[in-house]
């Protein structure tokens, strides 16, 4: 299964600040590294039928994925990736980034 399109929200204090609705997940920077780290994806944006288990450093994706600005603070990310099958993944994921 191929995910060809998604959404993606942020939220900081209740304000949403950020929205992507993307055609190719699969070539977005801040999507194709948690894609390819959570399910194995292939060079061709292929997922194999399968369970995973994963653990991901939010932190540090945000930190370079914004350039190391200081984000400190309760973010919530909201996403949902999808296929012309199927939907293949909605999560909702809670993030408390501070000062170390």
């Amino acid at each position: 299964m191929s995910p060809n399109k998604a959404k993606v929200f942020a939220i900081s204090n209740g304000n949403e600040m950020m929205r992507l609705q993307l055609s190719k997940p699969c070539e977005n920077l801040f999507v194709n590294p948690i894609l390819t780290n959570l399910v194995n994806l292939t060079k061709n944006c292929i997922v194999k039928k399968g369970h995973y288990k994963f653990s991901l450093n939010y932190e540090e994706i945000l930190r370079a994925y914004y350039g190391g600005l200081h984000l400190y603070g309760l973010y919530t990310f909201k996403s949902i990736l999808y296929g012309d099958q199927c939907n293949f993944s909605c999560t909702i994921i809670e993030v408390q980034i501070s000062r170390t």
